[in-house]
């Protein structure tokens, strides 16, 4: 782990990101960095990968001989371990505003968020807290469907998207209700996983974001409406598995909607 106070002051000016072979502090001051620190950091990443290939090689290779019921519960146990995994790992490892720059259109940039998916903000603590109990009822709904579609012996494409969109909702259910309480919270420092104190509530816990694809950055032609000329970052928002999960899981159901919501016949009589 790159010790980002050897290169920026401690008060604000911590990390923004590192590119190539420099650290970028907030204030955009650039300084070098050793080549050791960079080979950390790509280690970093290549263990995360290297869980990730072996999960995926696990889950292909035993794919057609599941029964549906057991497709859903492995699917929702590597969702969901993936999910804390890499959330851990980041919240440990990085700085509150670090930034590694893996492409120039791939960065893993550590921050959090006390609403929605992909960083929006939903009414302050009241509102968090309602979408806190919101997500509870909805993962209960979800469940139940899921359990119902698997004795219908629905496609495994509806099984596996349902069970990747209960895994990110329970995943970031995890953030939202115990992140408080098992992590500290300090300022420009790494965080800490069951410290002996902590300011954070049950319920008030911060979801945590890495995932970073500004793909194309720019201003928007003149001629769109109201935001003709404007500044715009394709993709703009920073997420986190859970997310990745969900959109995986919409995207699975209505590719196959047909079996997701099939229409019943109407039985015409003679």
């Amino acid at each position: 782990m790159v010790t980002i106070y050897n290169y920026c002051s401690i008060n604000f000016d911590h990390l923004k990101m590192i590119k190539g072979n420099q650290i970028i502090c907030q204030n955009n001051q650039k300084y070098p960095i050793e080549k050791s620190d960079i080979k950390d950091l790509l280690e970093r990443i290549e263990n995360l990968y290297y869980i990730l290939n072996n999960i995926v090689i696990f889950v292909t290779s035993n794919f057609r001989e599941m029964s549906k019921k057991n497709l859903a519960i492995l699917t929702i146990v590597i969702a969901i371990i993936l999910d804390q995994v890499i959330k851990i790992y980041v919240k440990t490892n990085f700085v509150l505003g670090e930034e590694v720059v893996v492409l120039d259109w791939f960065r893993i940039h550590f921050t959090e968020n006390n609403g929605m998916a992909m960083g929006f903000e939903f009414g302050g603590k009241a509102g968090k807290l309602f979408l806190t109990l919101f997500r509870l009822v909805a993962v209960t709904a979800l469940m139940f469907w899921l359990i119902g579609n698997i004795k219908r012996k629905v496609h495994n494409a509806v099984i596996i998207g349902i069970s990747f969109i209960f895994s990110g909702a329970v995943g970031n259910i995890i953030d939202s209700v115990f992140y408080g309480v098992i992590f500290d919270h300090p300022s420009y420092k790494l965080a800490t996983m069951f410290p002996e104190k902590t300011d954070g509530a049950l319920f008030f816990g911060k979801v945590v974001d890495m995932f970073y694809f500004p793909i194309w950055s720019g201003d928007l032609p003149s001629w769109i409406p109201f935001v003709g000329g404007d500044p715009f970052t394709f993709f703009q928002y920073i997420f986190n598995p859970a997310d990745s999960f969900i959109s995986v899981g919409v995207a699975l159901l209505f590719i196959f909607s047909k079996h997701a919501f099939p229409k019943e016949e109407e039985k015409i009589e003679a």
